[in-house]
């Protein structure tokens, strides 16, 4: 996977657009979120398999994960501006890694 994976944290949440979640959370109701190496993990979780709810928020399939805890145990407070972030998947750990969105050029 080479392009671009769009998510965003705000409030402690992280939104899931919904092209993001087809291309690549398709199927998955849950994920978990891990520190280590000083970057952040999405782990996809199958049914059944706990974790945090990725939880349907719009009509047409946008998705949400509730992960204030986590987020706060990494610092990020709350109130701080919305943060583009982008799924980066990586083979060896069957995981995406969070990373800062990359702009574009042409893109404002």
């Amino acid at each position: 996977m080479d392009e671009a994976l769009p998510v965003e944290l705000r409030d402690g949440r992280l939104y899931v657009p919904v092209q993001t979640y087809e291309h690549a959370l398709s199927g998955c109701c849950g994920v978990a979120l891990l520190a280590r190496d000083d970057q952040w993990w999405l782990f996809p979780l199958q049914g059944g398999a706990g974790g945090l709810q990725l939880k349907q928020r719009t009509a047409r399939g946008d998705r949400v994960v509730e992960a204030q805890e986590f987020f706060r145990a990494q610092g990020i407070d709350e109130a701080q501006p919305p943060l583009a972030l982008q799924l980066e998947f990586e083979p060896d750990r069957g995981a995406f890694r969070l990373a800062p969105a990359v702009q574009r050029s042409g893109e404002a």
